[in-house]
């Protein structure tokens, strides 16, 4: 299962993945480079002089998206998000 493409990106995960994210951008996903937590450029797809990006078209709808179900173990919120800021502070 392929992961949703990212939006913003450390410089150093972006080299170590370098041709996931350029294959991302060629898809039509813009991505920003961040510097520790300074945003530094933004990579987006090429687009020829006179044409326009081609978008696709959605394959289903969000409403026919089967959702997984919901966990039984509790989860304390405002640790995870803590955690998960820790390196950018």
């Amino acid at each position: 299962m392929k992961k949703k493409p990212a939006d913003q990106v450390k410089i150093s995960e972006f080299k170590a993945h370098m041709g996931q994210y350029l294959q991302d951008v060629r898809e039509g996903h813009p991505v920003v480079l961040y510097d520790r937590n300074t945003p530094v450029a933004t990579l987006t797809p090429y687009v020829r002089e006179g044409s326009s990006l081609h978008v696709r078209k959605a394959t289903m709808s969000p409403k026919d998206l089967v959702l997984p179900p919901l966990s039984k173990h509790r989860i304390d919120f405002m640790k995870a998000l803590d955690e998960e800021r820790q390196d950018r502070f």
